[in-house]
């Protein structure tokens, strides 16, 4: 983005640059009183993390588990110490890593949404809609989480994707899952890339390839093969709920159904990711960009949704894809309200807890005074979960009408065609 900004200057405005500079600005203000706010994630896991890679340098920073994210976010973790020179503080220094990715989601937003629609300012509509949205906010600032990290990577993802670049696409990819094992929400459309012969078999080898390039270091410092690359698999067996605090249906459903809808639940999101896979072959030619576009939201959206076991951040990525798709087809303008929505009422348990955040804004001191009680905060997560599920399929009917159109001049009873 910088660097489009120096090569474009003279072309803008003094007005486009003075919004531009007056943009960037706010999104900077909006974070600054939040860089205080802790939770309990920052003070069991991530600043316990910092303090370690700290007190005992990098080799046992590599070599020791007292982590259970992967390699790549704990090298960030470790650039991020050095920031820890008097001026900056802890909590600061770790959210500075996702705060960075925050600029870089929306520039890559910004580049995807210019491919898609070159006119017109819904380019910059994505940009600061990225960096304004109120999920974006919450979870970097406020909560200190990385999800922006992966989902950057995503948006890559679906970028090259679009413009046909399908060994950069699947680095994207890779880079995603690196960070996350919720890239894989995007898993369904890598498979429709796969069957509409947009990526090939032989590119898939880059995902596994990237990771273990990236955990050598670790390796080779001596720490034991499996923490590092079996880290996923340790964290899947933490939640033993339907839901945890995440709007979709599960979240409705009483506990003790938690045997019976789990194989459900896994079976129905299978099914659903290959069928959404299987329409790249099903369609019989090479998908539009904006279609492209279409199924990655809806694969983004749809796993959280269908699978069990979600947490509260899980719509992360459908989040920042409502986004873009908003600015590309606008009659999609309450997707993103919709689903931002259901993120941030399931935000609200944790971030709120028994007590409001330390050192809160006053914006969040106040509403936990007004609205902390259990029964609202369920009832909000719950009348998102019924608007994620109406969206949901409201998406599902678009992107089939788009790509299996109903067939014009079809012969009719009394009409017989020419």
């Amino acid at each position: 983005m910088i660097a489009w900004i120096l090569s474009n200057a003279r072309r803008l405005t003094p007005l486009q640059l003075g919004l531009l500079i007056a943009g960037l600005a706010l999104a900077v203000a909006v974070r600054l009183p939040c860089l205080r706010c802790t939770n309990l994630d920052m003070i069991i896991w991530e600043i316990p993390w910092y303090r370690y890679i700290v007190d005992y340098g990098t080799y046992h920073a590599l070599v020791d588990e007292y982590s259970n994210y992967p390699p790549a976010f704990i090298y960030l973790l470790m650039l991020a110490t050095h920031l820890n020179a008097g001026w900056v503080v802890e909590l600061t220094a770790i959210k500075m890593i996702s705060i960075a990715f925050d600029f870089a989601a929306a520039t890559v937003a910004f580049h995807l949404v210019a491919f898609l629609r070159p006119a017109g300012i819904a380019r910059w509509v994505a940009f600061f809609g990225i960096l304004l949205s109120p999920t974006v906010v919450t979870n970097s600032s406020v909560w200190g989480q990385s999800d922006v990290i992966y989902t950057t990577f995503l948006l890559g993802f679906v970028y090259f994707a679009c413009k046909d670049k399908p060994v950069q696409a699947v680095l994207c990819f890779g880079g995603a899952f690196c960070f996350k094992l919720q890239s894989m929400w995007l898993a369904p459309f890598l498979l429709l890339l796969l069957l509409n012969g947009r990526v090939r078999l032989r590119h898939l080898f880059l995902i596994p390839g990237l990771y273990v390039l990236l955990a050598l270091p670790q390796l080779i410092a001596g720490r034991a093969w499996d923490s590092v690359l079996l880290v996923y698999m340790k964290q899947a067996t933490t939640t033993h709920s339907l839901a945890h605090s995440i709007a979709n249906l599960y979240f409705l459903m009483p506990a003790n159904l938690y045997d019976l809808m789990l194989p459900v639940g896994l079976a129905t999101a299978a099914l659903a990711a290959l069928a959404l896979g299987a329409t790249g072959w099903m369609v019989g030619r090479r998908l539009r960009p904006e279609e492209l576009l279409q199924a990655a939201l809806l694969s983004a959206f749809m796993m959280p949704s269908l699978l069990p076991k979600m947490h509260d951040r899980y719509f992360f990525s459908a989040d920042c894809l409502a986004v873009v798709l908003a600015c590309v087809f606008p009659r999609y303008w309450f997707a993103p309200l919709v689903i931002q929505a259901g993120s941030l009422a399931g935000y609200l348990p944790f971030l709120l807890g028994d007590h409001p955040p330390a050192f809160a804004p006053l914006w969040f001191t106040t509403l936990f005074h007004i609205h902390r009680t259990d029964t609202l905060l369920s009832v909000l997560i719950g009348l998102g979960a019924i608007g994620n599920w109406l969206l949901l399929g409201l998406l599902t009917l678009s992107y089939l009408r788009s790509v299996f159109p109903p067939r014009s001049g079809t012969t009719t009873a009394g009409h017989a065609r020419v």
